[in-house]
């Protein structure tokens, strides 16, 4: 899946944050998770510009009048002009804001009022799997259901990420394809290694096989 490159007001910055929460550091170029401290900004936007597929502007009075959201949309521009970028949404998150003041070339695209970071989340994700590849546009079909709301929880959790997640259900039905893929699209990260317990295994085999890996990656 592109990434969303969230272009955004430091003072709405903790609207975006919950929303690049909710989609994921695979799936986002947001400054608190991708910009590496120490570095020139604007070497970093560029670059982040670069990586990204699609440009999203949170508009608020603030970003309209922030210096780095004018660079960021300019360049933007510059990269849908020369084929660079795949799209681009204009989201008013501030309902002062009237659509006459969206940039111009934005204002050719769809433009939504939403202040609720959730629903912000949902708009991106349906632009970002409407820019799919047709092959790979409905290779996850009726699941992204399930994988906002494992979005959701893991969201919600206030500590570290767990390292260990649990799948029950009947053989077959794609429970590792499904873990592997929330990891994958939300977390960044492959999925490792997995165990099954059935009746013919408890704690105890579970026990065991984790210093197996435990063993094996040290080695």
């Amino acid at each position: 899946m592109a990434k969303a490159f969230l272009c955004h007001s430091s003072n709405d910055k903790e609207f975006v944050r919950v929303t690049a929460r909710h989609l994921g550091r695979a799936n986002v170029v947001f400054d608190d998770m991708t910009f590496e401290p120490g570095q020139d900004f604007r070497d970093q936007i560029l670059k982040g510009l670069e990586d990204a597929g699609f440009f999203v502007f949170f508009i608020s009075r603030a970003s309209l009048n922030s210096i780095w959201c004018r660079f960021e949309a300019d360049e933007a521009q510059f990269r849908r002009m020369s084929e660079k970028m795949g799209d681009h949404l204009a989201i008013i998150i501030d309902p002062r804001v009237s659509f006459e003041e969206i940039p111009r070339w934005m204002k050719r695209t769809k433009a939504i009022i939403q202040t609720s970071p959730k629903q912000a989340t949902r708009d991106i994700q349906h632009a970002l799997f409407s820019i799919l590849p047709p092959t790979s546009a409905h290779a996850f079909i009726g699941r992204q259901t399930l994988q906002q709301e494992f979005v959701d929880r893991l969201s919600s959790i206030t500590s570290p990420h767990p390292n260990v997640f649990i799948a029950t259900g009947l053989e077959q039905i794609g429970r590792k394809s499904y873990l592997g893929r929330v990891c994958r699209d939300n977390l960044g990260l492959d999925l490792g290694p997995t165990f099954q317990i059935d009746v013919t295994r408890g704690l105890e085999d579970l026990y065991l096989w984790v210093l197996e890996v435990l063993a094996a990656a040290k080695s």
